[in-house]
């Protein structure tokens, strides 16, 4: 179980602007949409009924290492910045423990995810690492989709009533700047995948970091998306 961190907030007044959580959202559709493509493929492959050639492997392995990352990272960054923040703002109004529970759950699924896709890239034909790769990685979709639609459902309505533009401001820029610049070319374009194209306010919030290596590594991407998923 985690401390709960207390910050120092100043909380939402009802006349205060609330905050906009399209980014939000994005990194949750992003999320999202790498879980059920990949339970998708897992079924195919362990059904053999597509063929995991080598190469394709190399690029399960990547895809998933970067996955797992980031969902790694977005929790991180509300277990110890996010939920603090709106546990504090709302003054113990908001129940965020079975969120953070998910959080713990995760952990193991996630590490099994990696085990699997590593194996398969030692060797691909190996059926308990594919038998592994589908089972993991459906409990991870479905575990993902409840998770995000509890936590849309029922903290999302909290942020906007309790919590200041500021402090979601503050919690926003910390979860982005902290991305690690190496996997910079994977996250931007992953998110602008599931961005809608004229949501031009939502990407002009995030660094000119994240911009840069959309226009720079949007192949990159694309490139190992193709090979995985193509």
């Amino acid at each position: 179980m985690r401390e709960n961190r207390v910050l120092t907030v100043r909380p939402r007044r009802p006349t205060d602007p609330q905050v906009d959580l399209r980014l939000y959202t994005i990194a949750h559709r992003a999320i999202q949409r790498g879980a059920h493509d990949l339970a998708e493929l897992a079924g195919r492959l362990r059904a053999e009924e597509t063929v995991l050639t080598e190469r394709r492997a190399k690029a399960l392995d990547r895809f998933v290492e970067l996955f797992v990352s980031d969902i790694r990272h977005h929790h991180r960054y509300e277990d110890e910045i996010g939920f603090p923040v709106v546990r504090a703002s709302a003054l113990g109004a908001v129940d965020l423990e079975p969120l953070t529970v998910d959080h713990d759950r995760l952990d193991p699924i996630l590490a099994a995810l990696c085990a699997a896709t590593a194996g398969l890239r030692t060797e691909p034909t190996d059926t308990l690492a594919r038998k592994a790769l589908a089972v993991e990685s459906v409990r991870l979709r479905d575990l993902l989709d409840e998770h995000i639609t509890e936590e849309e459902r029922d903290i999302f309505p909290a942020i906007s009533r309790y919590v200041s533009v500021e402090d979601f401001d503050r919690w926003e820029r910390a979860v982005t700047k902290a991305y690690p610049k190496r996997r910079l070319w994977f996250t931007a374009s992953w998110w602008a995948a599931v961005t809608p194209e004229d949501d031009t306010v939502a990407w002009s919030k995030t660094p000119v970091s994240f911009r840069l290596a959309l226009r720079l590594c949007r192949g990159r991407y694309e490139r190992l998306h193709g090979t995985l998923f193509g």
